[in-house]
């Protein structure tokens, strides 16, 4: 019984973000929309967060770029499919492919890596501290 409660954790902190995603997807339907660009936007978001949290140090930082970033992605994506009348599902799929090219090259200017980010020692909240 121990052995399943350690499973349903982990299963549920690596399902977070797919959740995520899921109920960005549920709500673009509601709204009779369709949305490819969903894991580009959770991936600018994970790297804005990342790279701003690794920069200065303040997690409400990190939100608050993650935010910015996966809005201003969503953004791009609205406007090239409303706006110049593009296909959503070409302009969600370029959102995603940008995001992927963008990660990297990003990555290898501030981390000096090709796309996987080293996570040092950092604190979120004051009473919990994470060891990578």
């Amino acid at each position: 019984m121990k052995d399943f409660f350690a499973v349903f954790n982990s299963a549920m902190l690596i399902s977070t973000p797919l959740l995520f995603a899921a109920c960005g997807g549920l709500f673009t339907v509601l709204a009779g929309m369709l949305n490819i660009a969903l894991e580009g936007m959770l991936l600018t978001g994970a790297f804005a967060a990342i790279a701003v949290v690794s920069i200065t140090g303040n997690a409400a930082a990190g939100i608050a770029a993650a935010i910015i970033a996966s809005a201003s992605l969503a953004l791009i994506t609205a406007f090239s499919s409303i706006k110049f009348k593009s296909n959503v599902f070409i302009a969600g799929l370029a959102a995603n492919l940008l995001a992927s090219g963008l990660t990297i090259v990003l990555s290898q200017r501030l981390f000096n890596t090709r796309g996987v980010v080293p996570l040092r020692d950092f604190q979120v909240i004051p009473f919990l501290r994470f060891r990578y």
